[in-house]
């Protein structure tokens, strides 16, 4: 009776570990990957792209132009720049100095959304400055990123 006490109990603590790791092997293939390198990835990319952008002189180009204008613009010419799984929300203000100060707030805001790009909830979000010192405007852009 000792002999068949200790095979079964054996076997259940065999299958109690067994049963245990095969649920951890079942959560960490279907979870998905939520690395601290996928955010700062994002962030890598959104500054690299805004940089570029700012160098170029886009974002001074875009003062005194319309909200069809810059949309038009970052849909075909700056964010086919972006990776295509890469979705983008980019907002540019223009501020003005007047008499000693910025104003009460932006002059004027273009906020222009990657199309075919639904908003989640995982995002990152960098921002820029750049300056038009001849029209004492500066800009400060706002961009959130997340992937499709």
């Amino acid at each position: 009776m000792h002999k068949g006490f200790v095979f079964t109990m054996d076997a259940i603590v065999a299958s109690f570990i067994v049963i245990f790791a095969l649920g951890i092997i079942i959560v960490l293939t279907t979870t998905t990957s939520n690395l601290p390198f996928d955010k700062l990835q994002l962030d890598s990319i959104g500054n690299d792209f805004l940089a570029v952008l700012e160098r170029n002189g886009t974002f001074i180009s875009y003062i005194g132009k319309s909200q069809d204008f810059v949309s038009n613009d970052m849909q075909s010419n700056q964010y086919p720049l972006l990776p295509v799984q890469y979705c983008a929300n980019t907002t540019i203000k223009v501020y003005k100095w007047q008499t000693g100060s910025f104003g009460s707030g932006p002059e004027t805001t273009y906020n222009v959304v990657r199309t075919d790009c639904a908003p989640t909830y995982e995002r990152t979000r960098v921002k820029r400055m750049d300056a038009a010192f001849g029209s004492a405007q500066f800009l400060l852009i706002e961009m959130e990123l997340w992937l499709k």
